[in-house]
């Protein structure tokens, strides 16, 4: 001990001292291994494309797009605040009702879709006396639970989503 060092502060430093130092933190390794991991997942992404070409039906669904253009409507383009008027009527030649929307039997059609298709679908509900909600064209839970009522009603799957079993209980 150090001559005029008071006891208390000598045991202090010396408790210090004998705490081993810590590595420092190497923070730009860490750093640079996240921008490259980041990196080569962007690239396999980019690779990968799993966006575009689906081979699943499902898979397309779930994303919301405009179906095919309509012959006098032209392109779907949801607006918010918009309906649809629907007159839904009974085809002479196929017996079969439709609403002048969509005259699709098989399209799968889900949940988040907007389309020409989803007016259809809402139309024949409001028909059948199931109210999907404000006829809009965009396929949201009032409409998945109008459609769940539907199937449940038909006894057909009760999932939510609209194929060709769902259209013959709409069209029929």
């Amino acid at each position: 001990m150090e001559p005029g060092l008071n006891p208390e502060v000598a045991a202090e430093e010396t408790v210090r001292r004998a705490v081993p130092s810590r590595p420092p933190i190497p923070w730009l390794a860490i750093l640079l291994s996240s921008v490259t991991t980041s990196l080569v997942m962007l690239a396999g992404l980019m690779v990968l494309a799993p966006w575009e070409n689906a081979t699943t039906t499902a898979a397309v669904d779930r994303k919301p797009h405009a179906g095919a253009v309509h012959p006098s409507l032209g392109t779907f383009a949801y607006r918010a605040g918009t309906t649809y008027e629907c007159e839904v009527a009974r085809d002479d030649e196929d017996g079969l009702l439709y609403a002048g929307y969509s005259r699709t039997r098989s399209e799968m059609v889900q949940r988040d879709a907007s389309r020409w298709t989803v007016v259809e679908i809402q139309c024949l509900l409001e028909h059948h006396g199931i109210a999907p909600g404000v006829v809009d064209g965009a396929f949201g839970s009032n409409t998945e639970r109008a459609v769940r009522r539907l199937q449940n009603r038909a006894r057909i799957a009760v999932d939510g989503i609209v194929g060709p079993d769902t259209w013959k209980a709409l069209r029929a």
